[in-house]
């Protein structure tokens, strides 16, 4: 009872400390110090500079374009200028590089801000551009001029948030919209960021995603698809009359999923001609999609797998376990796939779910294709509980030994909890020690309850890109721009509901 009665007054003080959210905060103007490079300030001149040829839409997997377009606005020049008026009341000119062809065009303005991949950038910075990760962003001076670019456009999106985060005190926490209480923007006479500044910037994970959040303020990108995918390869709807033999033999009788159900089966690894259909069905894709790099051979949601004697034939004779040598079955028909689809496309990527049957196969049994990045479905969330930590790690690390890319399925969601669910202490830790196997992939479910799950979720995603940052000073950057004066009370009420989400001893197998 006593627990109970802190958690509700310290939900009282939560929403107290909402409700001054909404209000306008005011920064300190600092004074120039000679040494910094003024992008915004009143009766400053300010151009935003882009290539004559600017598109950003290219480059992006057609698929994924418009939710990872949600808070580019219409590119990261537009963004720079919204939130240089809403600071400084300031307004910067958007131009096109040709307008800036003379001496006398440049020196019209005081500052030049140039955007993108365009001669200007390209000259100014060289190899290192080559040298960034597809999501990788560069932020450099050289006098009046500051180059502002991604290898690809998003991640000059990317740049244009980081430079409002870092120099003009702005915070983007959760869904952005009018009016949104997650987004913090100071007010100030002037913007200014080192003359000397040169940023150079890549992700630690290379995928990062998670469902219902602001993909550019948070810089996700989902760039391993891995999910259920089988459905779509050979739908019953299309196959299963003109080709049943693609479906699985399960205890000597032939699966044919229900039409209310198509997804409720495994193909048939054994199928005469189903290696070639796959891999066909992945190369095309890609040759349809050159922007994307990767394809999901996701299993279905299911655990139809065929069990005959063709499926298991190429099992070594050493592994008895049914289940492990279903999953060997199914790990080597990846492997074949995979080893036709890397002669047209080695760079390429195809993600699968380490998922249920999956997950039985013992470690060092097989060494999967470079191409194949598998991704394991280990919350860690329920790390209090000692029966959970027993499995944790061993799993991680069998699938480290099995492949060169791993990737991690998390369950991040707190809707639908009775307990927050706020667990930073297993959640970060292991992001930060990339769970101990040097996975570079990330997903996580996430339904979320952004009153409780905001700091969670930001912290997340900030540590995702960068996982050597300080979890706890990223915390108490959050508590105070979100809470101001509330601040050290919301800290102890987040910091008391962890307590709450780890001493808990709720019964149910999903712990919670």
């Amino acid at each position: 009872m006593k627990l109970y009665s802190k958690y509700c007054f310290l939900q009282i003080i939560a929403m107290l400390a909402w409700a001054t959210v909404s209000l306008s905060i005011t920064g300190c103007a600092k004074a120039a110090s000679g040494n910094d490079l003024i992008l915004s300030a009143s009766q400053h001149t300010t151009a935003l500079i882009v290539g004559d040829s600017w598109n950003m839409t290219f480059g992006l997997d057609p698929l994924d374009s418009k939710r990872h377009l949600q808070g580019a606005d219409s590119g990261s020049q537009q963004i720079l200028k919204k939130y240089f008026h809403d600071i400084t009341g300031q307004d910067a000119d958007i131009l096109n590089a040709s307008q800036m062809a003379t001496p006398a065009e440049r020196a019209k303005y005081q500052t030049r801000i140039w955007f993108d991949r365009q001669p200007e950038v390209d000259k100014a910075l060289g190899d290192d551009l080559k040298n960034l990760d597809d999501d990788g962003f560069i932020i450099r001076a050289n006098g009046n001029d500051l180059y502002l670019t991604g290898k690809n456009w998003w991640g000059t999106v990317y740049a244009a948030y980081e430079l409002l985060e870092r120099y003009a005190g702005c915070g983007f926490y959760g869904p952005g919209g009018k009016d949104s209480p997650f987004i913090i923007v100071p007010q100030s006479k002037n913007i200014e960021v080192p003359a000397d500044i040169n940023l150079v910037e890549n992700p630690t994970f290379r995928s990062r995603w998670f469902r219902l959040a602001p993909a550019m303020t948070f810089r996700l990108r989902e760039r391993d698809k891995f999910h259920h995918n089988f459905v779509n390869i050979i739908p019953p709807s299309v196959y299963a009359k003109m080709h049943p033999e693609y479906y699985p033999v399960i205890d000597g009788k032939r699966w044919i999923p229900p039409a209310n159900r198509p997804f409720d089966f495994e193909p048939n690894v054994a199928a005469p001609g189903l290696v070639e259909l796959v891999a066909n069905t992945a190369i095309k894709y890609f040759d349809e999609n050159p922007a994307a790099g990767s394809f999901s051979l996701g299993m279905n949601d299911s655990n139809k797998f065929c069990n005959s004697d063709a499926c298991l034939a190429d099992v070594p004779q050493n592994i008895t376990d049914e289940k492990q040598r279903i999953a060997y079955s199914f790990l080597d028909f990846y492997n074949k796939i995979a080893a036709i689809v890397e002669k047209k496309y080695p760079d390429k990527r195809l993600g699968f779910l380490s998922y249920g049957t999956l997950r039985a196969l013992p470690a060092g049994s097989i060494k999967l294709n470079p191409m194949l990045v598998p991704y394991v479905t280990l919350g860690t969330a329920n790390l209090f509980d000692p029966d959970t930590v027993k499995g944790f790690q061993p799993m991680l690390d069998k699938w480290a030994s099995l492949s060169q890319r791993l990737g991690v399925y998390e369950y991040a969601y707190g809707g639908g909890f009775v307990i927050p669910r706020i667990y930073n202490k297993y959640l970060i830790s292991n992001i930060q020690k990339q769970y101990g196997a040097n996975a570079d992939g990330f997903y996580a479910e996430a339904y979320p309850n952004w009153g409780l799950d905001g700091p969670k979720y930001w912290l997340m995603a900030k540590m995702l890109w960068n996982n050597t940052q300080d979890p706890d000073a990223l915390l108490n950057r959050y508590y105070t721009d979100m809470f101001g004066s509330a601040a050290g009370a919301m800290k102890q009420y987040f910091d008391y509901l962890e307590v709450v989400w780890e001493t808990q001893n709720v019964p149910g197998s999903r712990g919670a």
